[in-house]
């Protein structure tokens, strides 16, 4: 438990990016297909 709170710094770093790129991707893919869906409507309508 000691060895793990030691390294502590290094790897809160890395694991924020990690949940940044788990929270922050899924966001923009969604706001991607939104606005793909919304191009088409504009473009075939």
């Amino acid at each position: 438990m000691q060895r793990f709170s030691k390294s502590k710094p290094k790897k809160s770093q890395e694991a924020e990016r990690l949940f940044l790129r788990e929270l922050v991707f899924p966001v923009l893919k969604r706001a991607l297909v939104k606005l793909l869906d919304w191009l088409f409507n504009v473009y075939f309508k």
